[in-house]
């Protein structure tokens, strides 16, 4: 089930934000943006995030979250356990059709 976020997810978006931001980009970047990607970084930024967030449940907890900036989607993250599954590509079509005009990108 794809629905907006809500301040009670607010926990599960900054793990998966934390941990999939670590599975994709360590070894990738400085080492100093690693450093600097705490999960308290991620915690203070959430804030912003979930107003404009749609999250995926799976079975009751969430999965993967998506955010959009008017027709802009912006952040993408999907917990491991989930990859491959299809949410990805869910909460893409929702957050497409949620865009400004009907049409994000």
């Amino acid at each position: 089930m794809i629905r907006p976020a809500t301040p009670a997810d607010a926990a599960a978006v900054v793990r998966i934000w934390h941990d999939a931001w670590h599975d994709a980009h360590d070894g990738h970047v400085p080492d100093g943006l690693v450093a600097a990607r705490t999960r308290s970084s991620f915690e203070e930024r959430v804030g912003a995030v979930v107003p404009r967030a749609l999250v995926a449940e799976v079975d009751g907890e969430v999965a993967g979250f998506v955010t959009l900036r008017d027709d802009e989607i912006e952040l993408l993250f999907v917990d491991a356990p989930h990859r491959g599954t299809g949410v990805a590509a869910a909460l893409l079509a929702a957050a497409e059709e949620r865009g400004a005009a009907g049409s994000a990108w």
